[in-house]
C-alpha cells in the first residue's frame, strides 16, 4: 500500500521484503530517504538503520520509522538511530505525506 501511495505522489520506491533484501538493495543504491519498519523479518528496522548509519554515504539520509509499537522504548530507539520521524501504524496517508514534505518540500 505504501508503494502505491508513494508512487502516486511521484516518489521512486526501492522496496525490500525483509532486512536482508534491504541490505542487498542498499548495496547498489543510496536513496534520498529510508522508510523502515521496526518489525521486519530477518533484521529489525532499527538494526538495519544502525548498520547503514555506519556507512558514510548513509549518515545524512533521513530515516522514517514505521511501527505498531507506541511506547517509550521504541521512541527512544528511534531517537538513538537519528530517525527523522516515528510513524505509528496504521499510518494515515496524510501523516506520511507530511513527513515527506518536511524532508523534501
Amino acid at each position: 500500500m505504501l508503494e502505491l501511495v508513494l508512487g502516486a505522489h511521484r516518489y521512486e520506491v526501492l522496496a525490500a521484503e525483509d532486512g536482508f533484501e534491504a541490505l542487498e538493495v542498499l548495496a547498489h543504491a543510496t536513496p534520498d530517504a529510508l522508510l523502515l519498519d521496526v518489525q521486519m523479518p530477518g533484521r529489525s528496522g532499527f538494526e538495519l538503520a544502525r548498520r547503514v548509519r555506519r556507512l558514510e554515504r548513509f549518515r545524512a539520509v533521513p530515516i522514517l520509522v514505521m511501527t505498531s509499537l507506541d511506547d517509550d522504548e521504541t521512541r527512544a530507539e528511534a531517537q538513538a538511530i537519528g530517525a527523522h520521524r516515528l510513524l505509528t501504524k496504521p499510518i494515515a496517508g496524510t501523516d506520511l505525506r507530511r513527513a515527506l514534505q518536511e524532508l523534501f518540500g
